[in-house]
């Protein structure tokens, strides 16, 4: 999986890369949050990210706006007879009629590496021990949006109380007014026995506004919670992925 893996994303982190070596970034958080009314009613809350690409050489300067929805649930917790099983749908869009996403949800239960704990170089690779819990089936989504979107967006629809939403229009064509972006589902490796979506390394907010693309981190189940097969309905085998 990690060759694979590799060897899909390569080009893309050697482009990055190329583009990165010429050009500085600074990302900064704006204080009031996002906040995007769905089709059912629900409200999402996320961060508004600018980011500034600054060309070395040509000394050109352009910005591009990172709407940023952190700890997103895509399945039912899988806690009791759900363990080992395959996800769950959730009963609707979000758990929540007003939702939180401004901040990273717990990792998935597995063991803390502490072989070289003090290493930078190991450590960063390291799920906070005290961030971990069966209760993990979440993602992360970072997507660049237009100035005429953030302006109906955030601009226009800026709150200052989460609990107060309700002038917040749903608006299904606002995201139809420029082209479609592709989308990129970073999934991690680590044999099946450990990661997570939320390390540092794997935050998609330059590459989404380098590369104009929707950048999605996603959550797995690993290690027995994962991959235990019985040969029974009660534990299939593979419920991580």
């Amino acid at each position: 999986m990690h060759i694979a893996l590799f060897a899909i994303l390569l080009p893309v982190l050697l482009g990055l890369a190329l583009a990165l070596d010429d050009m500085s970034v600074s990302v900064s958080i704006s204080r009031e949050k996002v906040k995007l009314k769905l089709a059912n009613g629900q409200v999402l809350v996320g961060n508004r990210k600018k980011v500034q690409l600054k060309n070395a050489v040509s000394q050109n300067s352009t910005t591009q706006v990172i709407y940023e929805f952190l700890g997103v649930p895509f399945a039912q917790p899988p806690l009791a007879d759900k363990r080992f099983q395959f996800p769950y749908r959730l009963g609707s869009v979000l758990p929540d009629n007003v939702y939180d996403a401004t901040y990273q949800r717990p990792a998935c239960m597995q063991e803390i590496d502490t072989a070289f704990t003090g290493l930078r170089d190991a450590d960063m690779w390291n799920t906070p021990g005290s961030n971990v819990d069966e209760n993990c089936l979440y993602f992360n989504l970072w997507v660049p949006v237009s100035p005429d979107q953030d302006a109906y967006l955030y601009t226009q629809q800026t709150l200052g109380n989460l609990a107060n939403s309700s002038n917040i229009v749903y608006n299904g064509s606002v995201f139809k007014s420029t082209p479609l972006k592709a989308s990129m589902l970073w999934i991690y490796g680590s044999s099946f026995s450990g990661g997570t979506a939320n390390l540092a390394v794997y935050d998609g907010t330059v590459l989404a506004a380098l590369e104009s693309v929707i950048v999605v981190g996603t959550n797995y189940r690993v290690g027995p919670l994962g991959c235990m097969y019985l040969n029974s309905a009660g534990a299939p085998g593979n419920a991580g992925l």
